[in-house]
């Protein structure tokens, strides 16, 4: 087995923990409804499949940096970084 010596940005690794808190929620959609209700509501379910993979595609592997909710997330959770670094300097500066 080969090991990659990729070390993950912390953007990475924000938009990994993003997806993958989405998919748990779309495998608990799946797996917490009947099948009645699975065949009913299977065009929804197929949908939120495919917007997650396809918005997945686009940052992850085309690295897109338009519109799409986890690079808004990304850039929200890097505001809130940046507003608490420059707190700590000017704590620290005091």
């Amino acid at each position: 087995m080969s090991q990659s010596t990729h070390k993950r940005s912390e953007k990475e690794q924000f938009l990994d923990q993003y997806f993958q808190t989405r998919l748990r929620g779309l495998i608990e959609k799946i797996s917490n409804t009947d099948l009645a209700s699975r065949r009913k509501h299977q065009d929804e379910i197929l949908d939120l499949m495919m917007n997650l993979a396809e918005e997945y595609q686009a940052v992850m592997i085309e690295k897109e940096d338009d519109y799409w909710e986890s690079i808004e997330m990304w850039k929200d959770e890097l505001s809130q970084r940046l507003a608490i670094e420059w707190v700590h300097k000017a704590l620290d500066n005091q």
